[in-house]
C-alpha cells in the first residue's frame, strides 16, 4: 500500500506506527484515524538540531517528516 519511494523515506518510528495500524480494517470501515505523538520523529528532529548547530542547511524533506503528523500524512497519501 505504501509506495516504495515513501517506504524508503520512512524512519523506523514511522514504519512501526504504520505496521501496527490494521490498514485493511481501517480502509473498509472508513473510520477516522487518530495518531498521537508528542514530539514526532525524535531521531529526525535531533538530526535537524545537530545540522543547525553546525551551520549546515536544513533539509526540507527531513523537516516535513519530523513533525508529529508526518506518519498520518504518509498514510493518507498512500490510501
Amino acid at each position: 500500500m505504501i509506495l516504495r519511494g515513501q517506504l524508503r523515506r520512512l524512519s523506523p518510528f514511522s514504519k512501526i506506527a504504520l505496521h501496527c495500524l490494521d490498514m485493511p480494517a481501517a480502509l473498509k470501515q472508513n473510520l477516522p484515524l487518530i495518531f498521537a505523538s508528542q514530539h514526532g520523529d525524535l531521531a529526525k528532529t535531533i538530526t535537524l538540531i545537530k545540522d543547525a548547530a553546525l551551520g549546515e542547511n536544513l533539509s526540507p524533506t527531513k523537516f516535513s517528516l519530523s513533525v508529529h503528523n508526518a506518519t498520518t500524512g504518509l498514510f493518507s497519501i498512500a490510501t
